[in-house]
């Protein structure tokens, strides 16, 4: 399989090399280094990674806050492997969500004791 990917999509056998290609493809490559920190440098282990394997990368590469470069990443991996590692993709945060994410939150209170010394 991997001498397919050589062949056929130009994946080189240098892990580093090969790991690249694949996040270039999917246009990531400022993950390179940081897949390589953690030791994924074996783009069908990517591929063929259980859904908790999957989610720990996501989290070491901090990719786990980045949910559409989750989808390019995986679909790079389908292309290439036709398979795609399980995972659980968060939802991508509306337009209001985004607003109001870091805006101060207020309750009200219909006691006046609230206020008394």
């Amino acid at each position: 399989r991997i001498q397919i990917l050589f062949e056929v999509y130009g994946m080189p056998p240098n892990p580093k090399e090969s790991i690249n290609k694949l996040l270039a493809r999917a246009k990531l490559s400022t993950y390179i280094d940081t897949f390589m920190s953690v030791g994924a440098d074996d783009p069908e282990q990517l591929a063929t990674m259980g859904p908790h394997e999957f989610q720990r990368l996501l989290k070491y590469t901090g990719m786990d806050s980045k949910p559409l470069h989750v989808e390019r990443l995986v679909k790079v991996l389908q292309e290439l492997f036709g398979t795609v590692p399980e995972y659980e993709q968060p939802d991508i945060p509306t337009k209001t969500q985004l607003m109001y994410q870091y805006q101060p939150y207020f309750t009200t209170s219909g006691s006046s004791k609230l206020f008394e010394v």
